[in-house]
């Protein structure tokens, strides 16, 4: 509540990575420069990743003497100046579903990033990526994935547009090209635009969608439903 903008949302999320002392290390994503440029403002030193091993800001890094994770030719590579350490291919890591949910796969680097930083070897940090499910037991309302007759349903909790937009983008690997159905809830205390775009995307995203108001928060029953669905 009371975060109206990206850049204002960046602003309070940053204060976990200032707070990191000289001795720490923090993780940041490389392909948001809200979120790189902490780099240059916080005490500890820092560790980027990204999907894209071209990237400039990583080579700047790297030039730096900087610590980076990135995908390699299929696979997580923690990559330093003059070495690259692979780690695991994209595909066995079962978060991504078989390379099909990017989102995961960026997901996978800041924990490799993570736990590189608090002194895994690389063995255990390939042993923890391939054991790690997208289940209910593991992982519970995050890409979780169900034969049912024959669909295949998606659990998932995404509540704003860039969450959707990531979700669709693995339903070609999981369709067959059949229909897309989705049951979605806005989320309540949001500005009328920002539910109003989620129901957008919603409408780009799915053949057919019911809609709920699970998540009304501060607004009467039924309203937040009407502004997606407006949208």
């Amino acid at each position: 509540e009371d975060v109206d903008t990206v850049e204002e949302l960046a602003e309070v999320k940053g204060i976990v990575v200032e707070t990191v002392k000289e001795t720490g290390r923090a993780i940041l994503n490389a392909e948001d420069p809200l979120v790189a440029n902490f780099r240059d403002t916080i005490k500890a030193r820092s560790i980027l990743f990204s999907l894209d091993p071209d990237l400039p800001v990583l080579g700047e890094h790297l030039e730096g003497n900087g610590t980076v994770v990135t995908v390699v030719d299929g696979s997580i590579v923690l990559r330093k100046k003059a070495l690259d350490f692979p780690i695991v291919a994209v595909k066995d890591v079962p978060i991504t579903l078989e390379g099909a949910a990017t989102f995961n796969a960026a997901n996978a680097l800041a924990a490799t990033a993570a736990c590189y930083a608090l002194g895994i070897p690389a063995k255990g940090l390939e042993r923890g990526l391939i054991t790690f499910n997208p289940s209910t037991s593991q992982s519970r309302g995050r890409m979780n994935v169900f034969d049912v007759a024959d669909f295949k349903v998606i659990v998932d909790y995404g509540h704003n547009p860039a969450s959707v937009e990531a979700l669709s983008s693995v339903f070609p690997a999981l369709t067959s090209g059949g229909r897309v159905i989705g049951m979605h809830s806005g989320t309540g205390n949001r500005r009328d635009e920002d539910i109003a775009e989620f129901g957008r995307v919603l409408g780009r995203s799915y053949d057919h969608i019911v809609l709920t108001d699970s998540d009304p928060r501060s607004r009467p029953l039924g309203e937040t439903a009407e502004v997606v669905k407006r949208g």
